[in-house]
């Protein structure tokens, strides 16, 4: 879990389910999430195995994802 402040404002969760959810703290709802259930070769945005850590970088509008993969 990771909470991006200032701008953006969000909270990002991943792990077990291999997707990354992203959630509007002030209406407690979940905004989006980014599947990780994508084809091998796309591999900017999947992950076989659970993740482990995020990392907003909010001045290039990413989110950086780490798993055990």
């Amino acid at each position: 879990m990771k909470w991006c402040g200032g701008n953006v404002n969000k909270l990002f969760t991943g792990g077990v389910d291999r997707i990354v959810h992203a959630w509007d703290v002030e209406k407690y709802l979940e905004i989006s999430h980014e599947t990780t259930n994508k084809p091998e070769t796309d591999l900017m945005n999947y992950h076989s195995l659970e993740i482990q850590d995020l990392l907003p970088i909010p001045d290039l509008g990413l989110l950086a994802s780490a798993g055990l993969d």
